[in-house]
């Protein structure tokens, strides 16, 4: 058994969310248009698991692009890196703000602990928008 490392699962869990963020989807209906069980993307998601090789071919198949684009640093990402320039807090911001109403709790969950202590306006207006949204899911 080959081991995969934790950067992989996390890059490979990146892409699957962002890809069913941009088709607007939640979790059950990716999964089902995926045409893999629900449990095994939310897995994969999660970063508990890589799924399988067979799996991974299935949902570049079904999503049109390769393994190794699933796998690999998001077309946006790769930009980046070639022009060195970070994405902007505000275009971060906005898209998060976006995707607020398809978020879950543990998603919410995760992306507020991610930014807890920063001090910023518009990240004090995300946190109170991210907490509005935890508390009418509850």
């Amino acid at each position: 058994m080959v081991k995969t490392k934790k950067n992989d699962k996390t890059q490979l869990a990146k892409n699957l969310i962002l890809r069913r963020f941009d088709m607007n989807m939640s979790g059950e209906k990716f999964a089902e248009y995926l045409e893999i069980p629900y449990g095994t993307l939310r897995d994969i998601e999660a970063g508990i698991s890589n799924g399988r090789a067979s799996t991974k071919l299935k949902i570049a198949k079904k999503l049109n692009i390769s393994v190794e684009e699933l796998e690999g640093p998001t077309p946006g990402e790769l930009e980046a890196r070639r022009s060195k320039a970070p994405r902007s807090k505000s275009e971060m911001l906005g898209r998060l703000m976006e995707l607020l109403p398809v978020l879950n709790e543990k998603q919410i969950a995760h992306i507020l602990a991610g930014i807890e202590g920063m001090h910023d306006p518009a990240i004090d207006a995300l946190i109170l928008k991210l907490s509005q949204r935890k508390s009418e899911q509850a």
